[in-house]
């Protein structure tokens, strides 16, 4: 006869075991998900998207094609999670600093563009590198970051301050310009005041 107790604790081991299992699985996949991601995005970055192929990243990874294909389906899907969570924060963060009011708006821009840089400096390299044909599901987010740029500038042209007559041109100079300088500043201990120090002159008026 079965004793129903020595029963119930060889079930309860096994089930442990069977969690402990795919709890070590689970980690696994989330830890390449997370090499593939890093690996793609400063592939990306240096070098294009088009001028970086799946296999070559699963091949510097060290997974099979298939195993990176079950993570993700396309080179598509991979750019987009890599770059819908930074896109995401810009544009909220951004929207936040349309409504309010305050005579620093331009400055408190570009200290957020540079805080972005310092912690997702690749991310926005590969942005400023795609084209528009490129974005694709991420043109609606892009767009979106954008537009709260422009209206942020637009605020400014209202005070007079701007160098340019049309403030949606010196918010996309600015955006353009932003990862060049950031770039070029890269390793020096005061590259957020050269960078904001050096936009701000080329599309603020001197004060008088």
């Amino acid at each position: 006869m079965i004793n129903i107790q020595v029963l119930t604790k060889i079930i309860k081991v096994r089930l442990q075991k069977m969690d402990h299992t795919h709890s070590r699985v689970t980690r696994r996949r989330a830890e390449a998900r997370h090499r593939i991601m890093e690996v793609a995005i400063h592939s990306f970055a240096e070098k294009g998207i088009d001028n970086v192929s799946l296999d070559e990243i699963a091949t510097k990874v060290d997974l099979a094609r298939a195993t990176l294909y079950s993570h993700f389906e396309s080179k598509e899907a991979l750019v987009y999670e890599i770059l819908a969570p930074v896109l995401t924060k810009a544009a909220a963060e951004t929207s936040k600093l349309v409504l309010i009011e305050n005579d620093h708006s331009i400055e408190i821009l570009l200290k957020f563009f540079y805080l972005l840089w310092k912690e997702y400096r690749d991310n926005l390299r590969l942005i400023y590198r795609l084209k528009k044909n490129e974005l694709g599901r991420l043109d609606v987010i892009h767009e979106e970051f954008l537009k709260n740029i422009i209206q942020i500038f637009e605020k400014e042209s209202t005070k007079g301050s701007l160098r340019f007559e049309n403030p949606s041109l010196a918010a996309l100079v600015t955006y353009r310009i932003a990862v060049p300088l950031l770039e070029s500043f890269d390793g020096m201990p005061n590259q957020e005041e050269l960078f904001i120090t050096t936009i701000k002159g080329a599309i603020i008026k001197e004060e008088s």
